[in-house]
């Protein structure tokens, strides 16, 4: 009788366990992730932050300590989107009104910020502080040291550094706490931050970019900085784009996907090299059908039309999801799963996916415990961020 006990005990441990690992109670609707944090919201709008926050950037009232699992923003505002940059995370209130919190170094929060010389702002905030502006915003997108969003009738705003142009407007103004409107008369539907360099897409599939363009970001040829939007090169129509650190991917409507810019690692995805930078759209290898493109620093993925998810790029960190030769590879390689995916994001050395059943799934480097798993160990396997 008592093995039979023992037995049982042990069966419901292990259930117990599986529970808790593979929830199908999932809350989330949306997340977001860059650099070594991530965020997600509930299905009541509700934000929670998980990873590095040296920063405040979880925004749980504190900096320095990360956190393993989803802890709870410190606010009672519920949001209807979410944004992770660097260092610092902005939210769109479901009132309209916009926050962020985090680092504020050149005024990527929207409020003042001190600057080298001690003014009356602040270096960073660990709870949400409204942006400063009259201006209702449908989406918000943060970067490294800037944050765009875009008004509902698509004319996009940007604030924070403007050191090579990434305002998109004020060539003469090295950064601006406030939201200063794009140049142009541009209608954007969708709007991404990167480091030093925005972009926008359109309703017709034009992409436009300003700011940095050092390592061919822009992909019309040149590598000359920009500071107001400039059409990616070809005249491609894009499905979607997304902005890494200093390479930018896009998904054409046949479903084809091109990188350009900064090609270290291979995270350009052509199969032809690792240090090769491109000045103009290259198709990534491999006859994948995508849906989307994510690029971040080192590493770049995608998800097919049938939610499958391949990675290119460094994998030193496990991003990948697959051990690869030297740990890095110039051509697409399949995630060791066989989950299917409705979305997938990529950080510095980490990437997760959402699955059908809404479950956030990640792998990589888990340094800071931005695999949201309550664990510091990173893993070349997906594994699901735990639920709140």
């Amino acid at each position: 009788m008592k093995k039979i006990g023992l037995v049982v005990a042990l069966l419901a441990l292990i259930v117990s366990g599986v529970a808790k690992t593979q929830s199908s109670g999932a809350p989330w609707t949306s997340y977001s992730l860059w650099y070594s944090h991530s965020c997600a919201l509930t299905t009541t709008g509700k934000a929670y932050c998980w990873g590095d926050n040296i920063a405040g950037q979880l925004g749980t009232g504190t900096s320095l300590d990360s956190r393993k699992v989803p802890t709870a923003v410190s606010t009672d505002l519920t949001f209807s989107s979410i944004s992770v940059g660097a260092n610092h995370t902005c939210a769109i209130a479901k009132d309209g009104a916009t926050y962020c919190w985090g680092s504020n170094g050149r005024g990527t929060l929207g409020v003042p910020s001190k600057g080298p010389f001690g003014g009356k702002g602040i270096d960073q905030s660990e709870t949400p502080v409204q942006v400063q502006t009259d201006q209702k915003f449908s989406s918000v997108s943060a970067g490294m040291f800037g944050t765009c969003a875009l008004t509902t009738e698509g004319k996009a705003y940007c604030w924070g550094g403007n050191f090579n142009g990434e305002i998109g407007s004020d060539p003469g103004a090295s950064e601006s706490s406030t939201p200063l409107a794009v140049k142009g008369k541009h209608v954007f539907v969708s709007l991404q931050a990167g480091r030093t360099l925005a972009c926008g897409l359109t309703a017709a599939g034009e992409a436009w970019c300003w700011g940095a363009n050092g390592a061919g970001q822009f992909g019309d040829g040149t590598t000359q900085d920009q500071f107001t939007p400039t059409r990616v090169g070809n005249e491609m129509i894009f499905s979607s784009i997304s902005v890494g650190e200093f390479h930018v991917c896009g998904v054409t409507k046949d479903n084809k996907g091109y990188c350009w810019g900064n090609n270290t690692s291979g995270k350009l995805g052509s199969g032809d090299g690792l240090l090769t930078d491109s000045k103009v759209p290259l198709l990534v290898t491999g006859k994948l059908a995508l849906k989307s493109i994510t690029a971040s620093r080192v590493h770049t993925c995608g998800l097919t039309t049938t939610g499958q998810a391949w990675c290119w790029g460094s994998g030193v960190s496990w991003q990948l999801g697959v051990g690869v030769p030297d740990d890095q590879t110039s051509k697409p390689v399949a995630v060791n799963t066989k989950m299917v995916f409705s979305s997938i994001q990529v950080g510095n050395a980490f990437t997760c996916a959402m699955a059908m059943d809404k479950n956030i799934w990640c792998w990589g480097g888990n340094d800071s415990g931005q695999l949201g798993n309550d664990s510091t160990k990173q893993s070349v396997h997906p594994v699901q961020v735990e639920t709140p």
